[in-house]
């Protein structure tokens, strides 16, 4: 529901009408009431089980166990953390270079280079590190 809710606010946006703008607030309202029959029922079904605690335990699962996905964790190996700093550096670089294959950039100075060793030994020292686990 949530992509159909999107669309109908872009299409508010471009047609900037009444009748877009009537859709996006009937469908929101919609999403609003549905949140609400849903926390309902679960509150009636913790309230009238026997044993709440598992009741409550199995809501939080199913909820959970929803949105989750079963390959992911919430703790990134050495891969994913080294290539996250991989891609950014890569999108930067794309950024930072005109079409002409020139930086743009002004030349540096030699303490920017310092700078820039002691983050690059720091990050080396992090990878190494997680490598070693």
């Amino acid at each position: 529901m949530q992509h159909q809710i999107e669309a109908a606010y872009t299409i508010w946006m471009v047609r900037n009408d009444e009748e877009s703008k009537e859709l996006y607030k009937r469908l929101k309202m919609s999403q609003m009431n549905i949140g609400k029959c849903l926390t309902d029922v679960d509150s009636e079904y913790i309230k009238n089980a026997e044993n709440e605690t598992k009741a409550l335990w199995s809501v939080i699962n199913r909820k959970t166990k929803d949105r989750s996905d079963d390959n992911t964790s919430s703790v990134p190996d050495c891969e994913m953390f080294n290539n996250f700093f991989v891609d950014a550096a890569q999108k930067t670089r794309q950024k930072v270079i005109a079409p002409n294959n020139q930086t743009g950039v002004d030349p540096t100075e030699k303490s920017e280079h310092s700078k820039t060793i002691k983050y690059e030994k720091s990050s080396m020292y992090l990878l190494e590190t997680c490598r070693k686990r």
